[in-house]
């Protein structure tokens, strides 16, 4: 990833949320709790902090464009603007998580959740965040993560002290590949903004 600014702040981002989820484990007395918490929390948090990454990173690459010598053409800087690419890109997502949609039904998640990754051709978080710059599909981003997550790590038990800690360490494995995802996610997405300024430069004699 070239934008090194987000990069930070989102490994910031998951080592916090690796802290609170730990909390969580501690304090909660079953498997089942645990579960829909974790899986509320992360999910929620992980899709409010991924709408700040593309803006963040979507602002970082304008001023790069414009700052570049083709774009000094007022011509081809409103032929840059007319692309409008930060919007295309969030009307790719659905960031927005609401209280209804928090009281998740882990069955209906599980069920989109499925039928994204099949579509997508894969079950990684990151793949199917992917799938929708290349797609006409909207993805909602707090349930494929919260979804990704009960259908991970659900399967562990906390009945005893050992079966805690493989809990723990399921989750903490997730969050860190899920961190991996979201990095290689922006990286696409970073690919995707570059591809589309290039047109720019090709499509020169039609502006």
């Amino acid at each position: 990833m070239q934008d090194k600014l987000v990069q930070q702040d989102v490994h910031d981002f998951f080592h916090k949320l690796k802290e609170e989820v730990h909390e969580i484990i501690a304090q909660v007395p079953t498997l089942q709790m645990a579960n829909e918490q974790i899986a509320s929390m992360v999910g929620s948090k992980v899709a409010v902090a991924c709408e700040g990454y593309v803006n963040d990173l979507c602002y970082d690459l304008a001023e790069q464009v414009e700052k570049e010598d083709f774009f000094q053409d007022p011509n081809h800087l409103n032929a840059f603007y007319h692309l409008d690419l930060e919007e295309k890109i969030n009307e790719k997502y659905h960031f927005e998580v609401n209280a209804n949609e928090l009281k998740m039904d882990p069955q209906k998640a599980n069920t989109i959740y499925m039928s994204l990754g099949t579509a997508a051709g894969t079950m990684a978080v990151g793949g199917i965040l992917k799938y929708a710059l290349a797609g006409m599909v909207t993805i909602p981003v707090w349930l494929v993560v919260a979804a990704s997550l009960l259908s991970g790590v659900g399967t562990y038990q906390m009945k005893t002290r050992e079966n805690r800690e493989a809990y723990l360490n399921a989750i903490d494995a997730f969050l860190a590949n899920l961190e991996r995802e979201v990095i290689d996610w922006l990286t696409d997405i970073e690919n995707y903004y570059h591809k589309q300024v290039q047109s720019l430069y090709t499509n020169n004699k039609d502006i």
